[in-house]
């Protein structure tokens, strides 16, 4: 965690922090946040991003810490966690390797893993849950949950359901915790075929992925809700309440870690707000960016305008003035 920290702490925040004014700052200040996103997303093989806020002016960089990983071949994890598979069983042939199979007649159908008290586990600002499942049947289904915070899981219909409890605002006297969902369209999950699912929140954006393409999105924000005894909740792979019916295999778990969030020079703006996602390994997320390379408008009162352009491989591939 201490290391990713560092890279999103880097140049960028320092080219900003001299509030040097005109062009060059704001080029620069740009050019380092897409630079520190693709690093972490290099260095950590895990998925990063660059929001640019229109209205605030603002730059922030921010990354994916994993903090879990489960492959089935036992009941042990990555980060010295360990699973409790209640009548879960280990084996068979799964994505890759082994996986674990859930029947819900069974007593406990649910697996369980010790994360309440670890600190890295509180995805206070965010967070991305992936499994890969293989339903035997279609019903309404948990995947994943982390406490009653976070939840991945199958509807009756096959849609991929994805939910976060938010906390309350803080300058509302007796405001109350929320849940926020969002959900495919039907039959996005079929039954008898590996699908690669995954819900992500980047304190701004709830989504759900099949197979790498985002099916939904809702825009939320805020901290997620530690719960009335800062517990955090442990996680939690099929559950009693909807079991799951079928395998389950590579489940990861990773916690957003941001950057300090930047504020462009005066005279400097964007058109409308943009997030350049990079997937884990440094290229671009084709889940949010399909169609191929990204323009990151810099707008200047002086003029002229200037056009960052993120190639596929995440890389900054040109900078261009605009007519």
């Amino acid at each position: 965690m201490v290391a990713l920290i560092a890279v999103l702490a880097g140049v960028g925040v320092g080219v900003l922090g001299r509030k040097t004014p005109g062009r060059s700052a704001a080029s620069d200040a740009v050019r380092s946040a897409l630079r520190q996103a693709h690093a972490t997303a290099t260095l950590q093989g895990a998925p990063a991003f660059c929001r640019f806020d229109a209205q605030r002016r603002t730059i922030l960089a921010a990354g994916y810490q994993p903090v879990g990983l489960f492959h089935f071949e036992d009941e042990l994890g990555a980060f010295g966690l360990s699973l409790q598979t209640g009548s879960g069983a280990l084996g068979g042939q799964g994505r890759l390797g082994a996986g674990i199979t859930f029947d819900p007649v069974l007593p406990r159908p649910y697996a369980t893993a010790s994360t309440a008290q670890r600190s890295a586990w509180r995805l206070r600002s965010g967070f991305r849950l992936e499994a890969w499942v293989l339903p035997r049947r279609i019903s309404g289904m948990r995947v994943l949950s982390v406490g009653n915070r976070l939840q991945l899981g199958v509807d009756s219909e096959g849609a991929a359901v994805a939910s976060v409890r938010l906390a309350p605002p803080t300058d509302e006297e007796g405001a109350l915790a929320r849940t926020e969902q969002t959900a495919s369209a039907p039959g996005a999950v079929p039954a008898g075929r590996w699908t690669r699912l995954a819900a992500q929140y980047d304190g701004f954006e709830l989504t759900v992925e099949v197979d790498g393409v985002v099916v939904a999105r809702t825009p939320v924000s805020g901290p997620v809700d530690p719960g009335p005894d800062r517990g955090w909740g442990d996680l939690s792979i099929s559950s009693s309440a909807a079991p799951f019916d079928g395998m389950i295999d590579e489940v990861r778990v990773w916690a957003l870690v941001k950057g300090e969030e930047t504020l462009l020079p005066e005279g400097f703006s964007f058109p409308a707000d943009l997030v350049v996602h990079f997937a884990g390994g440094g290229r671009l997320d084709t889940a949010h960016h399909p169609g191929g390379p990204v323009e990151v408008p810099l707008e200047s009162v002086a003029g002229p305008d200037v056009a960052f352009t993120v190639g596929v491989y995440g890389t900054l591939v040109r900078a261009e003035e605009l007519p």
